[in-house]
């Protein structure tokens, strides 16, 4: 009795285990997104702060006077600076895709070079196929040649041999 109790009641993990994987994807796949708003909102912050900063100005202080026109300054060296640094990006990239389609243009040159050395090459190998058998065709021309030298001297020696006999 004890073992049909077992067989009847014995429950399957596999469907427990499959929503737990599911469940566990969909807080990674969370976990990344929400990681990646964070990120992008903390640089948004950043450039919002520099930004305020760099258009903030702030009232000159009755006790200090020169620290004013010193924040001014640094102020402006740092948007001189972000501005310098976004031209040498969109330099930099600039030259990144003129660099890559350049690339894409010797890669296509170096297609048709490649696809014109095989061409050549079964164009070669057609020519050396066909002086094969023409120098087969000629060596064997030579040989017949060379068997009718040998069939008339043999067939003049005949006749001699015949002439001879009649005289």
């Amino acid at each position: 009795m004890s073992r049909r109790r077992s067989q009847t009641t014995a429950i399957s993990l596999f469907p427990f285990l499959a929503v737990l994987i599911c469940t566990m994807g969909a807080l990674i796949l969370l976990l990344l997104v929400t990681t990646r708003q964070i990120r992008q909102q903390e640089v948004a912050r950043e450039r919002a702060r520099l930004n305020g900063e760099l258009t903030q100005v702030k009232p000159p202080q009755p006790k200090i006077q020169v620290p004013a026109p010193k924040v001014d300054a640094e102020l402006i060296a740092r948007r001189k600076v972000i501005q310098q640094r976004e031209v040498a990006i969109e330099r930099q990239s600039q030259a990144r895709e003129r660099l890559q389609h350049q690339l894409q243009r010797e890669r296509d040159h170096l297609t048709e070079a490649k696809e014109e050395f095989e061409a050549l090459q079964a164009k070669l190998d057609a020519v050396r196929q066909d002086l094969s058998e023409e120098q087969a065709a000629r060596a064997e021309v030579r040989h017949k040649k060379s068997e009718l030298t040998e069939e008339e001297k043999q067939l003049l020696d005949d006749l001699e041999h015949a002439r001879r006999k009649l005289v």
